[in-house]
């Protein structure tokens, strides 16, 4: 066995499982009982952030706006229809 393989064997040997600290075992608990995550928010976020990333900056916040606004799916594309009441 390579010497860098035993060597990360030995550190993943000596790693405890530590428990939770209460406040995020209280975290945890609250999940199971309403099944609510805010793992949407975060992917949006996530695809906001490559975004900036990726456009290296924006001239105006309405730019990058718009772009935000295409890529999280909110930008309506069609001509604009005038509604009759």
């Amino acid at each position: 066995m390579p010497c860098e393989l035993r060597a990360r064997q030995g550190h993943a040997v000596s790693c405890a499982i530590r428990p939770l600290p209460k406040p995020r075992l209280e975290n945890v608990l609250t999940y199971f009982k309403h099944r609510i995550t805010n793992a949407i928010s975060e992917g949006f976020n996530s695809l906001i952030q490559t975004l900036k990333a990726n456009a290296r900056g924006f001239r105006n916040f309405d730019n990058y706006r718009i772009q935000i606004l295409f890529f999280c799916g909110k930008l309506d594309l069609a001509p604009g229809q005038k509604t009759s009441h």
